[in-house]
C-alpha cells in the first residue's frame, strides 16, 4: 500500500463551491441572454457607436475678418454655382433665409454637411439634389470652416457654436 499522507486532497466543500459557482454563472448568462434578451456590453457599445474610440483633433480656425473674407472667396469659387452669388439658392438650397432642411442651423452641423456632403438619399427640398463632399473640390478643413464663418456672418439664423470670435 502507498502512503497518501503527503498528498493534499481538495475538500469536498471547495469542489461544491467551485462547480456550483460555475453552474450558477452559466445559468445566469443563459437566462439573461435568452429569456430577458439583455444584450451584452459589446453589443450595447456597438449600438451606441462606442466600441472603437478613434482619437482625433480637428482644429477649428478662429473666426475673424480674415477668415470670413477667405470664406467669401472660397464660396465664390466653389459654392456659388449651386447656392447663388447672394446665397439665394438655385440647384442647391437658399442659404440666406431661416429655412434649413438639415437641422440644426448651427455652424458645427453645417460644417459636417459640407465636409461629408449630402447623398441622394439624404437630399431634401424641392430639387432633392445631392451635394458632393466639400463641394466636389479638394477643400481643406480650414477652408470649409472659413466658408461656414462667411455663411454665418451673412445669415443671422445660423447659430455660431464653433468658436468664439477671435482677433
Amino acid at each position: 500500500m502507498s502512503d497518501n499522507s503527503n498528498s493534499k486532497a481538495v475538500p469536498g466543500w471547495v469542489n461544491f463551491l467551485f462547480w456550483g459557482a460555475l453552474a450558477g454563472g452559466v445559468l445566469v448568462a443563459i437566462f439573461s441572454q435568452g429569456f430577458l434578451n439583455q444584450p451584452d456590453a459589446v453589443s450595447v457599445r456597438d449600438e451606441l457607436g462606442q466600441r472603437y474610440v478613434v482619437p482625433s483633433i480637428d482644429i477649428i480656425p478662429v473666426r475673424n475678418a480674415a477668415s470670413i473674407e477667405a470664406g467669401k472667396d472660397t464660396y465664390a469659387r466653389v459654392c456659388v454655382a449651386c447656392h447663388g452669388a447672394n446665397l439665394e439658392g438655385g440647384v442647391g438650397p437658399d442659404l440666406s433665409d431661416n429655412e434649413w432642411w438639415h437641422q440644426p442651423a448651427a455652424e458645427t452641423n453645417l460644417a459636417k454637411l459640407v465636409m461629408n456632403g449630402v447623398s441622394a438619399g439624404e437630399a431634401l427640398g424641392p430639387n432633392k439634389v445631392p451635394m458632393p463632399a466639400r463641394g466636389g473640390q479638394p477643400l481643406s478643413n480650414e477652408e470649409v470652416w472659413q466658408v461656414i464663418y462667411y455663411l454665418s456672418d451673412q445669415n443671422g439664423s445660423i447659430q455660431k457654436d464653433a468658436v468664439p470670435t477671435g482677433q
